[in-house]
């Protein structure tokens, strides 16, 4: 775990595009989770939402290219948990997702991820560049994350 001056302690973690890397991703939140001391609740929300965000990266940013890595950035600060992930695609028409999720029934196959990982986290954003998309997932843990480096207790 690396820290940061005022920044808390962040862990990266670089992975092929090959679904098969999900497990470890669902690892390290579970890790986290421990060294945080979260509930079953808090714990899944995270786990959901940074599963379902490196799963769109490596079917829809990176296409499933292996040769293309999925970032994924843990920042752990006095209560908070920000977790970025990034991927090498162009992105998406964000507002147009939007507007078909509205109204859309809730139990079709395709579409739902955004729904989800805003549903299960504080904040949720998306940014689109010539270098790749990058969506921001942030949990707000009042009383967790110690110091960011070291947890409270």
């Amino acid at each position: 775990m690396q820290k940061r001056k005022n920044s808390g302690c962040i862990i990266s973690v670089s992975l092929p595009s090959n679904v098969n890397m999900l497990g470890l991703i669902d690892k390290v939140v579970e890790g986290l989770s421990e060294y945080l001391d979260l509930g079953a609740e808090e714990h899944n929300a995270v786990a959901i939402a940074v599963i379902e965000a490196g799963t769109n990266a490596i079917q829809h940013g990176n296409r499933y290219d292996e040769s293309k890595l999925v970032d994924l950035v843990f920042e752990i600060h006095p209560g908070s948990l920000t977790v970025t992930v990034r991927d090498d695609g162009p992105g998406f028409d964000l507002e147009k997702v939007e507007k078909e999720l509205m109204g859309a029934d809730p139990l079709r196959f395709r579409g739902r991820g955004l729904l989800i990982m805003r549903e299960l986290m504080d904040k949720v954003d998306f940014n689109f560049s010539k270098e790749g998309t990058t969506v921001t997932l942030a949990k707000a843990m009042p009383g967790r994350g110690g110091d960011g480096c070291r947890p409270k207790g």
